[in-house]
């Protein structure tokens, strides 16, 4: 089994760990090298495509690893207990998709010790949603495989409280009857809590709104526009293949600001288009000022 480069750079990128949740397996390929590191202990392969999660299994059996890598068919993180896993992977997805598991997984993240995230798109949403959450993101990396560049995000809840069901005992995760009955209480008082939130704390529409707890909010720094766009940890650590990425960025920017102002001078726009072209225009100048300010330092 030959890893590509990005899926190598994801297995080094995660820590090692009791039980890894592969949310999007396709292939199984991350959990089976976790695995065959020993990085892991046990792991869940898990997918909404029937497809991928049998080329999964069949990969899985292959290397003899079917009695500690157990696969699971379902959406997002609904095909988990929580505290099975202490730390999930997802990974190989658009930024929108990622948030909404992650916004649809709550029983889950409340009992999950970290999140290795790559979105594919839009990471400067997931960075937004993650902050609004109360998680800390404590480490960020980036590799770039056949002119692709990919972002990798290491997320942790240090909110989460000593004693919570991701503290039990090592061992295959799923298999545990004790663990799992706890997980299902723990789930079934976390549903019961949202029930009786008092109304007061209910955002727009009635609905619950998640907010960070005063002590973990006092420790993390706001998020700037930048920070959101290209990552904080990124932006500090500045590797190489970052800048890279940030010098391609600031070519494509320059490139479309010359397209757009071309556009303004010939008259082709009028009306609504037009206001549409100097607000793009106007978008694109600020993206571009960023990036000339990563790249000087500033």
């Amino acid at each position: 089994m030959k890893l590509s480069l990005r899926l190598q750079a994801l297995v080094s990128f995660a820590d090692p760990c009791r039980c890894l949740a592969d949310i999007g397996t396709d292939h199984g390929y991350v959990p089976i090298q976790m695995l065959k590191t020993g990085k892991a202990s046990a792991a869940l392969a898990c997918d909404v495509r029937p497809g991928p999660l049998e080329r999964a299994r069949k990969n899985i059996e292959e290397a003899a690893l079917s009695d500690r890598i157990k696969t699971r068919l379902g959406s997002g993180l609904e095909v988990l207990e929580p505290g099975e896993a202490d730390e999930i992977v997802i990974a190989g997805m658009g930024g929108l998709l990622i948030r909404e598991i992650l916004e649809k997984g709550q029983p889950v993240l409340e009992t999950c010790e970290k999140l290795i995230l790559s979105p594919h798109t839009d990471t400067d949403i997931v960075r937004e949603y993650l902050y609004d959450a109360g998680f800390f993101l404590t480490d960020e990396t980036m590799v770039k495989e056949d002119e692709k560049f990919y972002v990798f995000l290491k997320v942790e809840k240090k909110s989460r409280k000593s004693g919570d069901v991701s503290a039990a005992s090592a061992g295959d995760c799923g298999d545990d009857a004790a663990r799992a009955e706890e997980a299902r209480g723990a789930g079934k008082g976390c549903r019961e809590e949202k029930k009786t939130e008092d109304p007061g704390e209910a955002g727009p529409g009635g609905k619950e709104e998640k907010r960070p707890d005063k002590e973990s909010e006092a420790e993390r720094p706001i998020l700037t526009e930048t920070e959101k766009l290209f990552g904080p940890v990124l932006l500090k650590k500045r590797p190489d293949v970052f800048l890279e990425y940030i010098r391609k960025e600031k070519e494509k920017e320059e490139r479309r600001l010359s397209e757009i102002r071309k556009a303004l001078a010939s008259g082709k726009t009028s009306g609504g288009r037009s206001g549409k072209t100097a607000e793009a225009l106007c978008e694109k100048e600020k993206r571009l000022s960023m990036l000339r300010e990563i790249l000087e330092g500033r």
